[in-house]
Order: structure tokens, then C-alpha cells, then sequence
């Protein structure tokens, strides 16, 4: 990471990666469709979706959601910010994670696999100085609200409807998401500064 570039996280599973469609074509039609997560989605079959959870070559086999890759990949390109990774997956998942987000060509950035005890991903993402935290988990997002200075951005899944923050409604949404946020893109940065220059250039000419 660059000094002086903001920073901001993605989430793994059910930001980028389309964790809940790939158990759901796996175990069937959930009972509870829009819990917070698998496990609770399963109730009767709480076993096998915990053994999904702890699967490395499933988590390997499960695709990004469409058109995620050109998304993140333009959203690197277009703000002066800093990518990084953090996931509630196993800490054990954290090669596996950074072969897969090559495999599918996501932009660099330090992968961290911190686990599911509530707190982990909000003390990683206040021990980075993360500025924009973008995650699908309702969990994840009030205590990162709480217990970091990162804004989060909600990325829109059916169990998270409801929940107030600035929202993503898929990639090709990143610019306007980050907008609201308060995030520039390079684009808007030059033109704010062009505007700003303008009377000075005018004025010279006179």
C-alpha cells in the first residue's frame, strides 16, 4: 500500500464471491432463504451446511458473482485508494483465497481470512486504517460502525435488506456507491480541479 492512499476492504463471500447461490445449487432450497447466513438458512441440515463452510475446495469452486471481476478491477483503476481483502473465512483459507482471487482476476491486495468470532474483521479493519469497508454481513457492518473509524458500504443481498448504509446494488455500481460515501474518482478529482483552476487560467489571459 502507497502512503497517503486511502484504503478500502472488500469482503470475500457474498460481496465478490457468490458463496450463498453456489451451497444453495449444492444443498437445495433453503428453508429460511433470507437469514443472515448459511447456517441458519439450513436449519435442518445445519451439519452439512457447517461442513460446506469448512470446505476449502468448495470455497475454491465457487464463482464470483457476474461481472465482479471487471468491477473491482475498475474501481482500483479509477480512485487513488488502496485494495485489501478481509473475510470471515477460516485464517487456513487465506492461500486458497489468494489463489482464487488471481484465478479470476481481482486486483492485488493483502488477503486476510480473520475468521467468524464476532469482532475479528472489525479489529483487523481498524488495525489497517480502512476508510471504506464494503460488506454484505449486517453483523459485520454494525460492528465495524461501532468499532472503527471505516464508513461502511452495504453490498445488496436479500438478507440485508433494511439495514442503513450507503448501499451497493451490485459492481457497475461502485461509482456512485463510493460517491455517496465521499470517495472520488480520479475522473471527478481532475475535473474539481480544473474547475477550481479555471478563474486563475482566465484571469491571466486578461
Amino acid at each position: 500500500m502507497k502512503d497517503n492512499r486511502l484504503l478500502i476492504s472488500l469482503d470475500v463471500d457474498d460481496c465478490i464471491a457468490d458463496f450463498v447461490g453456489a451451497a444453495i445449487l449444492k444443498l437445495g432450497p433453503p428453508a429460511v432463504p433470507n437469514a443472515r447466513n448459511l447456517v441458519a438458512m439450513y436449519p435442518d441440515r445445519e451439519d452439512e451446511a457447517r461442513a460446506l463452510i469448512a470446505d476449502g475446495e468448495f470455497h475454491y469452486g465457487v464463482p464470483p458473482f457476474f461481472g465482479t471481476p471487471e468491477g473491482v478491477r475498475e474501481m482500483a483503476a479509477g480512485t487513488d485508494c488502496d485494495i485489501v481483502y478481509v473475510s470471515a473465512r477460516l485464517p487456513e483459507f487465506g492461500t486458497l483465497t489468494r489463489a482464487w482471487l488471481w484465478h479470476w482476476r481481482f486486483p492485488m491486495g493483502k488477503v486476510f481470512c480473520v475468521g467468524r468470532l464476532n469482532g475479528n474483521k472489525a479489529d483487523r479493519i481498524k488495525e489497517l486504517g480502512v476508510s471504506i469497508s464494503i460488506d454484505d454481513s449486517v453483523v459485520a457492518l454494525d460492528e465495524i460502525s461501532l468499532l472503527t473509524m471505516a464508513d461502511p458500504v452495504v453490498f445488496d443481498r436479500p438478507w440485508n435488506a433494511g439495514y442503513e448504509a450507503v448501499r451497493m446494488h451490485g459492481w457497475q455500481d461502485w461509482r456512485r456507491a463510493l460517491k455517496e460515501a465521499g470517495i472520488q474518482t480520479k475522473d471527478e478529482a481532475l475535473a474539481a480541479t480544473a474547475e477550481a483552476l479555471a478563474p486563475l487560467y482566465e484571469h491571466g489571459l486578461e
